[in-house]
């Protein structure tokens, strides 16, 4: 007979003992691998998508650990990637936003510090200059007043340094000071 009369006792932390502590470490770093799977996240974003689903503060602590330990939860790494993203195209952000985003995420201040710290000031004021002469051809016939203030705000909006935007747009209207013309572009 293939089937056996007698229950066999589980093993400690085998399948059997999920309900107990073990078993919720383990479902709550299945869960965790779920959720990286799907995109990358910070350690605290993390903690709290894993928090929200129920799971002790202890089997949180447990995952997150783990998955540190093997590289595949690096606050730092993720900073570099979410900064190398943004910093082309069309989702060009500057230092500003890029830091506030990453504090919002959970990066720890010194990580964020250290990667958008890492920004050349160069490369910033030669990307927002491609922006603003991008837009600006989009304008139409807009007076440098307008032209100034709408470039000024997109710029701003992005998260560049109120001495990038006035430098840049300098250059871009060829116009020292916004109220210098109200001619048409």
């Amino acid at each position: 007979m293939a089937w056996r009369s007698e229950p066999e006792e589980p093993d400690a932390g085998s399948a059997g003992d999920r309900r107990g502590e073990g078993g919720e470490a383990e479902r709550c770093l299945a869960a965790a691998l779920r959720h990286l799977g799907r995109r990358a996240l910070t350690a605290e974003e993390l903690s709290r998508r894993l928090a929200r689903r129920g799971f002790s503060e202890a089997a949180v602590s447990a995952a997150l650990s783990h998955l540190a330990a093997r590289g595949w939860l690096d606050d730092r790494e993720y900073a570099r990637q979410y900064v190398a993203a943004h910093r082309q195209g069309w989702a060009l952000q500057g230092p500003r936003r890029l830091a506030a985003e990453l504090r919002r995420r959970g990066v720890p201040p010194d990580i964020v510090a250290e990667v958008v710290g890492d920004l050349g000031s160069a490369e910033l004021e030669a990307q927002a200059e491609a922006l603003a002469r991008s837009r600006l051809a989009r304008m139409g016939g807009a007076d440098r007043r307008t032209a100034w203030r709408r470039l000024s705000g997109l710029l701003a909006r992005r998260g560049f340094e109120p001495e990038v935007v006035a430098s840049v747009l300098r250059r871009v209207l060829a116009a020292p000071d916004p109220d210098a013309s109200d001619e048409p572009l």
